[in-house]
């Protein structure tokens, strides 16, 4: 079972053909994890509370504890404000394309790979330390002997 996106359902734009609104919702939201993700390790990073966040953007500590548990609709004010309140930090951006990658087909998510099983530049599992296990024979011993009890007899006459 594959796990990566349908190259079918994520179309990117040609010609005056309008977007496809599920192509536009997942690279929405894809930008909106992404966002998150990068405030939550920044707050992780700064060792700051939650209530001296609230304090340094004067915001009541339930606002604060809403904008960080989860990827809001935030704007790029709320972003930037975040980031900086945090440890003075600022975004920086770059642009990608990923439909003109070659297609994945990866068959469980990337966070489950053990970085040992990572490929190497070379596209080979990085298997260190790796032993080849040696053969163990099933034990030989003879098949238990069942007893024959009639149905009736194990349940009374």
């Amino acid at each position: 079972m594959t796990i990566s996106r349908s190259p079918s359902t994520l179309a990117k734009p040609s010609g005056d053909e309008p977007v496809k609104l599920g192509t536009l919702g997942y690279f929405r939201a894809r930008n909106r994890g992404r966002v998150h993700d990068l405030v939550l390790s920044e707050f992780g990073r700064s060792g700051i509370s939650k209530a001296t966040l609230a304090r340094r953007l004067k915001k009541r500590p339930e606002i604060i504890t809403r904008l960080l548990s989860g990827p809001g609709n935030w704007t790029m004010d709320t972003f930037s404000d975040l980031l900086f309140a945090i440890s003075g930090a600022e975004a920086e951006y770059e642009v990608g394309r990923p439909l003109d990658a070659a297609p994945r087909n990866y068959t469980h998510p990337e966070w489950l790979i053990r970085e040992e099983d990572q490929p190497d530049s070379q596209g080979s599992a990085r298997r260190q330390g790796s032993r080849e296990l040696e053969r163990v024979e099933p034990l030989k011993r003879p098949p238990p002997k069942l007893e024959e009890k009639s149905l009736l007899g194990a349940f009374g006459p």
